[in-house]
């Protein structure tokens, strides 16, 4: 609520010039009758800071009130209250305190004092609940709370900022459970209050509320405080008038004076001016002369509450009237008689022209020159003038205002309609209020005050049709400026909803300026908005090892950006969730813009293996309003003692892709590589891991292990700390052939990796296709064909015969070899046989007849014999490594 006492400062500036020339006036007036200048003269006659009108408590305000009659404005009631105190009005803020209530809850409120609208409040409960009258002086409040149960007993002094009711200070004090002491009186840099375990006056500092002492030398007595005047305190209780050190609280002087019992409701304090002090007992009107520290004069009779001291006359309540006595005489001046009113109470409030007092049921106006009757008004209470207003705080819990027929008056509204009708999370409301003066006379330096609702909504700017908009504290003060009769202005705020859920947030607006409105019920605005609720959905987490996992969730903000996050903890079964110990982590992305459900996770790790967790997704921030949680979900983590975190081989590639719950592997490498390594890694650090049958170090490669051409099969098996417990992961690893790293790397299928295999059914084995380079095709499978020095067709080995010079025919074993075959590890052996039964090797060396840079075509002439018999037959004979 900063921003409504920036804004009552701020009005006070203006008010402050505009009663300038009056206030002038009013003073030389006052001057014709002072016996000397007023003890309390106020910053300005809109105010009434504390009881009595100051720290000498005179209950003078130097005002010309004139003779049109008061006249009902607004009211403010306060439920379950049973009597409020006094009112205090500084700058346009009004503080009231109750004394007692129905349900043992007091209350301290603040009200702007032009329209009645409540600004902050404050309440306390106990068997013994009580507020003092409140005192405000530079924008604080000082009330003393006398709070006490039926076992404890803490009543403070409380320093508050008048415009928010913030704590600025707070300062333990002694006094007896509920005492209801009148106002703390405050000036400069000291304020003193009644207090004590058995009667006693305390003084501290303003700015720290530092205790200066407590004197408990005085009788105890309730409805009293002291006065100050021209840098003395003055207190008037058990039979003496005293005067005190207002820094050590010790007592100067004193004067018994008689006629006031201690340890009783003494319902009186000294009235100060003019170097006298007035002070009333049941029985005796006293004068003080604080130069000569004694009593010039004293009047018997019949006196009830506090005088009242202007212009050198002193007015004491004398049922059923006010009698006026000469403040230098004690003469008896007049009576301003009410009738039979007996229940007049209080201290009688006195202008240049006016003289008012109250009981419980009316309230009187006089003439004060005349002691005439002016008006009665048939509503009483303690009353209070700030600005000619008539301010009257009952016994039924209700404080009302009454002002002149000749008071300026402007009747202001305050309406607001708000665009779009529905919003998300994130999306902008724009917030129209519209001000509007119906009359009769302009309303100066007016301000309206819309109050953001907690937390669900935030402010991003203003456009104005007058003035500008700016954010204080939880609220956003439009400076309106001066709205003529019959003129209006408008404000378009724009604000962004961080409420999660469906909800219709009424917001309130109230409209005020520093002219007084009788009218207030139209200027609180109301503007509802509402608001779509956002959605979380938790779906299963994935990737989870030992000590890891992958959280998932849906988000729908219905707008955005909404934060999103999640939240995750060991699962307990508790009926509270999320429980304290949830570990939030943010999601990625880190906020979501959709009006639609949108994907988010996050990668948690350092979880405990074989653990089970419960997690949720999260939208929004720590705030209950602002966000949303999806159902909880549980997973649970691998155990961890025998469970390798990572296994990596120093050649090829594990397939598949290592996994903690994943035991068989396969490993395939290249015929160089003739052996391999394996660096395992343990979840556990108690574990322990062997490769091949020898023990290794987690996160260390393991000894080499010798590869033979074709499969090897290797053991990784990790024991528990306890030795017995293990997990066996198998990694089979296949070296590769020469040939099969050939077939791999010229991209042939998987099953043409079979050296004895047939991939495409042509009846040749794949080495042969390899090694002749044929039935890769869908070319009819044939003989190589080679026309003099060229190779015309791949196929497979043919019979060459070559006429000789004898008349004969020689006979040559004709086939494809590869140029590379040296290099894909192949072997080309011919043999020769008469019978199909026994073959021998030949051992010629084979002529190369043609090549077309991949194919050789050679030769290998028939052997004469083959076991004593010319050969019939010749074979090819291909082996691979």
């Amino acid at each position: 609520m900063v921003s409504s006492g920036n804004r009552l400062a701020r009005r006070y500036e203006i008010n402050r010039r505009l009663t300038s020339t009056a206030a002038r006036l009013a003073l030389c007036l006052v001057g014709l009758f002072a016996i000397s200048a007023h003890a309390d003269s106020p910053a300005t006659y809109r105010d009434w800071p504390t009881f009595g009108n100051g720290p000498a408590h005179t209950g003078y305000q130097p005002v010309t009130l004139g003779s049109a009659l008061y006249q009902a404005g607004w009211s403010v009631s306060y439920s379950n209250v049973t009597n409020l105190n006094p009112v205090s009005i500084e700058n346009g803020i009004m503080l009231v305190t109750s004394i007692s209530s129905a349900t043992n809850t007091n209350c301290i409120s603040a009200l702007d004092a032009n329209t009645g609208i409540e600004l902050w409040r404050q309440t306390n409960s106990g068997r013994l609940s009580a507020f003092t009258p409140p005192t405000l002086a530079g924008g604080r409040v000082y009330v003393e709370n006398t709070w006490a149960s039926a076992s404890t007993n803490t009543p403070t002094l409380q320093c508050l900022d008048a415009a928010t009711g913030n704590a600025i200070w707070t300062a333990p004090i002694e006094a007896p459970g509920g005492s209801p002491y009148y106002a703390p009186v405050v000036v400069d840099d000291g304020v003193w209050t009644p207090g004590g375990n058995f009667g006693g006056l305390y003084g501290f500092d303003t700015a720290n509320g530092n205790q200066r002492f407590l004197n408990e030398s005085l009788d105890n007595g309730t409805e009293w405080t002291p006065a100050y005047y021209n840098g003395l305190l003055y207190t008037w209780i058990s039979n003496s008038f005293r005067a005190h050190d207002p820094v050590t609280g010790n007592i100067l002087w004193s004067v018994s004076l008689g006629n006031l019992n201690p340890n009783a409701t003494l319902n009186t304090v000294p009235a100060i001016d003019g170097g006298f002090a007035f002070v009333a007992s049941p029985t005796n009107l006293y004068a003080v002369n604080l130069t000569a520290q004694s009593s010039p004069w004293s009047v018997a009779g019949q006196f009830w509450g506090t005088p009242a001291v202007a212009d050198g006359i002193v007015y004491i309540i004398a049922r059923p009237g006010v009698q006026a006595y000469s403040a230098t005489t004690g003469a008896l001046l007049g009576t301003y008689a009410t009738g039979d009113d007996v229940g007049l109470y209080g201290q009688p409030l006195v202008t240049i022209d006016t003289v008012i007092v109250s009981s419980s049921s009316h309230t009187y106006i006089f003439d004060r020159a005349t002691y005439a009757l002016r008006q009665t008004i048939p509503l009483g209470g303690q009353a209070s003038l700030a600005n000619n207003v008539l301010y009257l705080s009952n016994d039924g819990g209700a404080v009302h205002s009454y002002y002149p027929a000749s008071q300026p008056t402007a009747d202001l509204a305050i309406s607001q309609s708000v665009s779009p009708a529905q919003i998300g999370y994130g999306s902008s409301v724009y917030v129209t209020l519209t001000a509007t003066n119906n009359g009769p006379t302009t309303a100066t330096a007016a301000t309206a005050l819309y109050k953001l609702p907690g937390v669900v909504l935030n402010y991003v700017g203003a456009t104005t049709s007058q003035g500008s908009c700016a954010q204080e504290g939880s609220s956003i003060v439009w400076t309106v400026g001066d709205i003529p009769s019959g003129g209006s202005a408008t404000a378009t705020l724009q604000l962004t909803s961080t409420l999660a859920g469906h909800a219709t947030i009424s917001n309130t607006a109230t409209i005020s300026s520093t002219v007084y409105d009788p009218s207030p019920a139209n200027n609180t605005g109301i503007g509802p908005i509402v608001t779509i609720a956002a959605t979380a959905t938790t779906q299963v987490a994935t990737n989870i090892t030992a000590t890891s996992a992958t959280l998932n969730g849906l988000l729908n903000p219905q707008g955005g950006p909404m934060p999103a996050s999640f939240g995750y903890t060991p699962f307990t079964g508790g009926a509270i969730f999320p429980p304290p110990s949830t570990i939030m982590v943010a999601a990625t992305p880190a906020f979501v813009t959709s009006n639609t459900s949108a994907p988010v996770s996050a990668n948690i790790s350092g979880l405990q293996p074989g653990t089970t967790y419960t997690f949720f997704v999260f939208g929004g921030t720590s705030n209950l309003l602002s966000n949303v949680k999806g159902s909880p979900l549980n997973f649970t983590t691998l155990p961890a003692s025998t469970t390798l975190s990572n296994l990596q081989p120093s050649a090829g590639t594990l397939s598949p892709s290592f996994d903690s719950a994943t035991y068989a592997y396969i490993d395939s490498v290249s015929n160089a590589t003739a052996a391999i390594t394996l660096t395992p890694t343990t979840f556990d650090s108690t574990a322990t891991v062997t490769v091949n049958g020898v023990a290794t170090t987690s996160g260390n490669a393991s000894n080499s292990i010798t590869l033979a051409p074709g499969v090897t099969s290797i053991p990784v098996i990790v024991t528990a700390a306890d030795g017995q417990t293990s997990q066996t992961y198998t990694v089979t690893v296949t070296r590769r052939s020469l040939l099969q790293d050939w077939a791999s790397g010229a991209g042939l299928p998987d099953n043409a990796l079979d050296p004895l295999g047939d991939f495409n059914g042509d009846g040749l084995k794949n080495i042969l296709k390899w090694a002749f380079l044929t039935g890769f095709g869908s070319a009819p499978l044939g003989p190589i064909q080679v026309n003099g020095n060229a190779i015309n067709g791949y196929g497979t080995p043919v019979l060459l015969t070559v006429p000789n010079g004898s008349g004969g025919l020689d006979k040559y074993a004709l086939f494809g070899r590869r140029v590379d075959a040296t290099g894909v590890g192949l072997t080309y052996t011919v043999e020769f046989s008469a019978d199909l039964s026994i073959w021998i090797p030949s051992t010629d060396t084979p002529t190369i007849v043609a090549t077309d840079g991949t194919l050789q075509a050679v030769t290998v002439p028939f052997p004469p014999l083959v076991n004593g018999v010319p050969p019939k037959y010749f074979h090819v004979k291909v082996t691979g490594q």
